[in-house]
């Protein structure tokens, strides 16, 4: 513990924060009331800021709450079509598979024939899986680009 001319309950330091106190008290009671005031008009512009920003975040509400009943709703359309595509889907596949049997000539002949006829039956079934393939990657894309429009907005 220090026992030093300054630490006593009378010390300098005491006293000198003991007349400044007085001193200062009128300057520090003008000083208190302007702060109190430069508060209170600052808090009053923040309640404004506060109750618009309060107003906006109502109508975001609004709108998202809003937006899930349109989305609720789109797929709720969707599905039916998502199924009645996947059926039209396989009976597509069953006629195509049909229709090319009968497209198919008969060859008969000499084995060179068979060979040139079956070089362009496998060719004419490759130009059907690319026009399959090609048709299946338009849906995909347009399938992504509908899944993109409804999905929540928080995920984009």
């Amino acid at each position: 513990m220090n026992t030093g001319p300054n630490t006593g309950p009378n010390s300098l330091r005491d006293q000198l924060r003991t007349v400044a106190g007085e001193v200062g008290r009128p300057a520090l009671r003008r000083l208190w009331a302007r702060v109190e005031d430069i508060a209170a008009r600052h808090a009053g512009k923040v309640a404004e800021d506060l109750a618009v920003v309060r107003g906006e975040l109502a109508e975001v509400r609004a709108a998202v709450a809003g937006l899930r009943g349109e989305l609720a709703e789109a797929r709720g359309r969707l599905e039916p079509v998502e199924v009645e595509l996947h059926r039209i889907g396989a009976q597509q596949a069953a006629v195509e598979t049909r229709t090319s049997a009968l497209e198919r000539p008969a060859v008969t002949g000499d084995p060179d024939q068979r060979s040139v006829a079956l070089v362009e039956e496998i060719r004419a079934e490759h130009a059907r899986i690319r026009a399959r393939l090609t048709a299946v990657a338009h849906y995909e894309e347009r399938l992504g680009k509908v899944e993109e429009a409804l999905r929540p907005t928080e995920s984009r």
